[in-house]
């Protein structure tokens, strides 16, 4: 069985871009959480 390599490269892009929106969510979060307890 022969994965084609789109297909690898865009699982890796899909990756990528979910970690990048979760991880700018998250700093979103934690901006937030600090200004409203500061």
């Amino acid at each position: 069985m022969v994965i084609p390599v789109v297909m690898i490269v865009f699982g890796i892009v899909f990756l990528a871009k979910g970690a990048y929106l979760i991880n700018g969510l998250v700093q979103q979060g934690n901006h937030y959480r600090r200004l409203r307890f500061v």
